[in-house]
């Protein structure tokens, strides 16, 4: 366990919750619209993620999810008066011959939070026990619970099903609050001969051709965006040599059917923001609208030498952070992964855990298996040297 994680898990839950009834009947959901209303219900009192928006997880189950073979399990809990008090946006996946619920978004979501109503005081050992007897009903029956890219707490509420002997994950996420403004902010985070260089990249890429921030507004130019992005990371994929890693590639389909259902009426919109030189895009981001923030999904630059020493990336992540100061944004999250990038630009590392809950007899089993791949996980990436053996290996493993 890190210092700053086991810190995290130090503070003391927020002084404006409560006692609350215990969970006690639950119901589960084979589709996200069917549980819509409580979700939305729970939503409007619950500390909640974008990544959790019905209209969000919707896209990604019927492109992404559909196509690995997972099938929703959204499991709600009630209290004694019957009034929803969780929300859990599982999903049922196959891992070998065990049956495993985990959260809906797979790696597209950042962060995986369960909807608990913030008046709920809810203690972790209850919780896990409350989910390993949901896990046994008829309509779950999985063997586990894979709970992943979990944050300690989120805008100060705490979250119950975290606890000092889960695991630190391999990854954190990166957040930045904006106040004062765009120069402050700037200021802050590049010295004067860092933002020296910045211009003069700037002025290179200007010189090939007129540069500007753009926000998507249309379908039409949401898809230019999106191919954009993924002929950027293709082309990433081949420099690295990972052809077969073709599954990272980020789905049109999923990315047009996310743009057009999240349109803010679950409370996330979905932006695509790119860096133009001339009418060549240089770089692209993605991201969530969310309660006065943005959250990012993907993020990306054009492989072209030439291009890419200009730092595309850094300089479209400046406009955008100029843009939210305008629109009175409070943060931009840039989500979890390192990257020297998110250092540069936030101030804010949001630890996460992950945690297994094992259900079955045999799923005890594939609990220390999980646990196992996580430490290795998050040791290799704690790792220059590991990683770079790591890199070798796989593809190796792919050619």
């Amino acid at each position: 366990m890190t210092a700053a994680f086991a810190q995290a898990l130090e503070k003391p839950p927020s002084p404006a919750a409560a006692a609350a009834a215990p969970l006690c009947d639950f119901e589960v959901f084979d589709t996200i619209e069917a549980a819509r209303g409580p979700w939305l219900e729970l939503a409007a009192q619950a500390a909640m993620t974008p990544y959790q928006c019905p209209d969000f997880l919707g896209a990604w189950q019927d492109s992404v999810g559909a196509g690995l073979g997972v099938t929703p399990m959204i499991v709600l809990a009630r209290d004694e008066f019957g009034r929803p008090s969780a929300l859990f946006p599982f999903c049922r996946a196959r891992s070998g011959p065990w049956r495993v619920g985990m959260f809906l978004g797979g790696r597209n979501a950042n962060y995986n939070l369960a909807l608990i109503r913030r008046d709920a005081r809810i203690d972790p050992a209850a919780l896990a026990g409350f989910l390993r007897r949901a896990g046994r009903s008829q309509s779950c029956r999985v063997d586990a619970f894979a709970l992943k890219n979990q944050p300690l707490a989120w805008y100060g509420a705490r979250n119950p099903l975290a606890r000092p002997s889960d695991l630190a994950s391999s990854s954190v996420g990166y957040r930045t609050q904006l106040r004062g403004g765009y120069d402050k902010w700037l200021g802050e985070r590049h010295s004067g001969e860092s933002r020296k260089k910045l211009r003069k990249k700037a002025g290179a890429l200007a010189a090939m051709g007129a540069l500007r921030h753009c926000v998507a507004m249309d379908a039409a130019q949401a898809a230019e965006i999106i191919g954009a992005l993924r002929a950027h990371k293709l082309s990433q994929l081949r420099a690295l040599g990972a052809d077969g890693a073709l599954r990272e590639l980020p789905r049109a389909e999923f990315l047009a059917l996310a743009a057009a259902k999240c349109d803010g009426a679950d409370g996330a919109r979905l932006e695509f923001h790119a860096l133009k030189c001339g009418e060549r895009i240089v770089a692209t981001f993605a991201g969530l609208a969310f309660r006065g923030g943005l959250y990012g999904l993907f993020i990306s630059y054009d492989q072209d030498k030439a291009l890419a020493r200009c730092s595309p990336g850094v300089l479209l992540v400046n406009a955008i952070v100029a843009s939210l100061f305008d629109r009175g944004y409070s943060c931009l999250d840039l989500g979890a992964g390192g990257a020297r990038y998110k250092e540069d630009a936030c101030e804010v590392v949001e630890p996460l855990f992950d945690r297994a809950i094992a259900v079955s007899v045999s799923g005890r089993l594939w609990a220390v298996a999980f646990g196992a791949q996580q430490r290795l996980k998050r040791r290799v990436k704690r790792s220059p040297r590991a990683m770079a053996v790591a890199a070798r290996l796989a593809a190796l493993l792919r050619r």
